[in-house]
This record gives structure tokens, sequence and C-alpha cells, in this order.
């Protein structure tokens, strides 16, 4: 990350100064036909991260689809321990505490790759959801209970596959019939004409993984179809869903995934639907454009974990394109046990009138801001930054107290004039509270420009440089205040925005 977008997404005003439930029920629990044909019998392979774990919570709501059991990828970015605790505890929280739950082997099958050693953490603690201590899982390894459960079902079994393929290999390697006990996988992995998220830059995270293990699953004779990078692209996180969410999480499910965003701080720089679209296209194949292509996958070297198109692969159905629009909607109502949004009120004149106003005075706002980020200061503290020097020098000291001190006299000028003209705006009487909580979240910045610069006299060193990455409590007031007015947008259908990204 460069210190330019450090400084914008953390002290901050290219991101803030810009423009500025539980109580629902499971399945068992929700308002639905309970005769409900369930026409999808689906195992689910993964690991509980926030986008595994909507997939699965979007799994355990849908009413078309039968969850038969949950296995966990050791490979995955979970560890077994907590990862198959954590996954009892959804699974308790999303009323389906009987859904049988096993964890499979540590280490890849052939050469493979590392998560990083803090992803690993944040998976663990799943924060964000306290979750119900339940019962223990299985002793059985998951590529037995992969198979276990394939065999009872007479073929039917879909297996969506989102995290390392290594449980799923072991399962064709230890049972001669599994192959022939599923129906189809879907998993997300790979990365066909888009670059990899993975290090070598070539491969999909979970390919990158254990390539062995996918190419083991590509040569199964299984019918595959693959969601690379190419199709989940299209479905990034906006912030345009998560407000949809927030009025709108009425499941216990629903609320919990709402929970882990709200306590995920960056996922609007660059989170995307992965498995949430995989679990999605299980249900609904038309929510993606699908090509059959012959691939293979690259399983050692450089670019161990890149898929490939080559004459001599496996035959693939691969989603290259995404429906966003009819996804996002998809999502959102199959958390919610397959109960739609309900439609918001109709804006009326004086409204948006109001809104645009804002979003108009945001926006000149805004371009002001990215416009000090072209200073003669600002590229001095990039070159201070991109060095990473273990002690500030007196003069790169005095760069940074040159940019700081510019760049709060600048863009506290440009927030009280914007200040000064939401304040004058006629805004609705119900929404009245709203904007003046707003409007005194950004009047309380102006009010303290003085002690934000003095405090800058007393930093030194290491103090001093760590001051680009520190919250600001006024700064998370403004946002907290246009985030309740944008809600308000939401709730009425308009195709604006009020907060920064």
């Amino acid at each position: 990350m460069g210190s330019k977008r450090v400084v914008r997404s953390t002290v901050a005003f290219g991101a803030v100064l810009v423009a500025c439930g539980c109580g629902g029920s499971g399945p068992a629990e929700a308002d639905v036909d309970t005769d409900h044909a369930r026409r999808h019998q689906v195992i689910l392979d993964y690991s509980p991260t926030l986008s595994d774990v909507t997939a699965l919570l979007y799994l355990t709501q849908h009413p078309d689809v039968e969850l038969l059991a949950v296995t966990l990828s050791g490979t995955g970015e979970s560890h077994c321990g907590p990862g198959v605790a954590n996954t009892i505890g959804l699974l308790e929280l999303a009323g389906l505490p009987d859904v049988p739950v096993a964890c499979g082997q540590t280490t890849p099958i052939g050469p493979g790759g590392e998560w990083p050693s803090e992803w690993r953490d944040r998976s663990d603690a799943l924060i964000g959801v306290d979750l119900p201590t339940g019962r223990p899982g299985l002793v059985m390894d998951a590529p037995d209970l992969l198979a276990e459960v394939a065999s009872a079902h007479d073929g039917s079994v879909t297996i969506v596959a989102v995290g390392p393929l290594t449980n799923i290999a072991a399962a064709l390697q230890q049972h001669t019939s599994f192959a022939e006990d599923v129906s189809t996988i879907v998993t997300m992995g790979g990365a066909f004409d888009v670059s990899g998220n993975a290090p070598n830059r070539s491969a999909e995270w979970n390919y990158f993984i254990d390539p062995t293990s996918v190419e083991i699953v590509f040569d199964s004779g299984i019918p595959i179809t693959v969601v690379p990078l190419d199709a989940t692209n299209d479905v990034p996180v906006t912030r345009q869903w998560f407000l949809e969410l927030t009025r709108h999480h009425t499941t216990r499910a629903a609320t919990v995934v709402y929970d882990l965003l709200s306590a995920t701080p960056g996922w609007e720089l660059g989170f995307s639907f992965w498995d949430e679209l995989a679990a999605a296209v299980a249900v609904d194949p038309t929510l993606v454009t699908i090509e059959d292509r012959d691939a293979v996958v690259v399983t050692d070297g450089e670019q161990a974990g890149r898929t490939r198109t080559d004459d001599d692969g496996t035959t693939l159905r691969v989603a290259v394109s995404a429906d966003a629009q009819r996804f996002e909607n998809q999502l959102l109502t199959g958390l919610n046990a397959g109960v739609p949004a309900p439609d918001g009120d109709a804006p009326t004149s004086q409204e948006v009138a109001y809104f645009e106003a804002i979003s108009d005075s945001r926006a000149a706002v805004d371009a002001a801001i990215e416009g000090l980020f072209e200073s003669p200061e600002a590229s001095a503290i990039d070159d201070v930054v991109s060095e990473e020097p273990a002690v500030l020098t007196p003069e790169q000291e005095q760069l940074l107290r040159d940019f700081f001190d510019s760049f709060w006299a600048s863009a506290v000028d440009l927030i009280e004039v914007h200040a000064g003209e939401v304040a004058g705006l006629d805004a609705p009487a119900d929404m009245r509270p709203l904007h003046d909580a707003y409007v005194a979240a950004l009047e309380a910045l102006v009010d303290h420009e003085d002690d934000r610069r003095a405090t800058l006299d007393d930093l030194h060193g290491e103090e001093l440089m760590s001051f680009l990455w520190a919250t600001d409590t006024d700064i998370d007031r403004i946002e907290d205040a246009c985030n309740e007015l944008e809600l308000e947008v939401v709730l009425r259908h308009l195709d604006m925005k009020l907060c920064p990204t």
C-alpha cells in the first residue's frame, strides 16, 4: 500500500472528510413453508473466513437447499480446532445444530503454498460475533465424512468447495466409489483471463495452497463448475449492498453476516463475494455466464496454482462473468430465508433535492481534498513512508509536520464550507435529527483543529510516524452520521452516494 493511500484511508480525509438484530430466526423458526421441496442437497467444503462464513449461512437459510454436512479443509485459513468450533456455533445460530462437521488433513497433498499467519489468526478469532459453545466435531476425518454422506444420497449431492481442494482430493484417493457418488462440484478458485491474487500473481489463493489437489479433482471425471476470479471480480462487496443488509437482516444468519462485516475493517477496499458467488451458482447457475474450457492447473514452479486453457486438459464449466445485481439480490434474500427486502418509501421531491445537495457538496469537497495529495508536501511524505525508516531524521520529522500542518489547515477550511452548506439545507422534518447529527459532527472536527495541530507538536519519531495510521474520533463520528443519512438514501432506492468509501 502506497503512503498516499495509507494517508487517505487512515488520517483520512480522502476517505471521510470529503462528505462529510438479532431476534430473527433460523430455518426451523422462520415463517416459511416447511413442506417446501429442497431441490439441492449440498455438502459445503470450506474454511470459516468472512466470505466462507457468508456462503455457509446463505446455504443454511436458502429454502431450496438441504445442507447435508460441512467439511473444513485443514489447509484452509482457519486451523481445525477453532474452525470446527466456530462452524458448529454458526450452525447452532442458523438453526441447523445436527449438521455433521469434520476437518481434514493440515498439509497439502503435493507441494503447496502457505496462508499468511495473521490471516489465519483472524479467521480463528472470527471477530464480530459471539457464538454458542456446541457439541464437539466428529472424530472422523473430513474425507471420510464426504464419502459417507455422498454414498448415502444416491449420486444427488452437490459439493460446494470454497477453500483448498485437499479434502476432496483425499476422498477421491481413499474412497474408490466417491467420484460416482457425487453429482457435481462447484469450486471457487482459479484465474483464467485475469491476474491471480496469490503471491505469484498468476494463481488464486485456494488453488495456490494445494495445486496437486486441484489436478486430482479436475481429473476425477466429476462434472465441475469453476467460479474463478474472472467472475468474482464482477461482484465486489459494495457499500450499497451493506446498507441493504443493514436495513434487512431478519434472520440470525443475516445478522451474523452484518456483525462480521461491521467488525471487519477495510472490506470496502477490495473484498469480493468470492465464496458467496460459488454458493449462489450452485443454486442458480444462471447468475453467471459459463463457458466450457479445456483446462489444466500448474502444480509446481513459479506459477503453481495457475489455471490455464489447454487442449489436452479437462473440460470444465467456467464462470467468466456474473450478473452483479441479480446475485446481490439473491444473496440478500437467501440470507433472510427467502424473504426479499421490503420496498422503501418513495422519495418526495424535497428529499431528492436534499440528498442531491449533500451529494453535490460532498463531491466538490472530495475533488478539492484529492488535490491536496498532489502537493509538494504530499510527494515528500510519500518518499519518507516508502523508505520505512527505523528512526526519523530531524528533516524527515519536519517534512511530516509540514504536510500535516498544510493538510489540516486546508482540509478543515473545506470541511467548514461543506458544513455551512449542509447546515443551510432545508432538511425534511423526519430526517432533521440525522441532519443535525451530521452537521454537529462536521462542526466538531472544525472546532478541534487547534487541538489536533497542537498534538502534533508533542509527537516525535515513531509516534509522529504512527500518526499516519491513527484513528480519529471526530472522523469516526462523521462517518457514523453520514452513514445514517445514506441508509435513508438506500431506503428510498435513490441512485446516489453521500459518503466516501
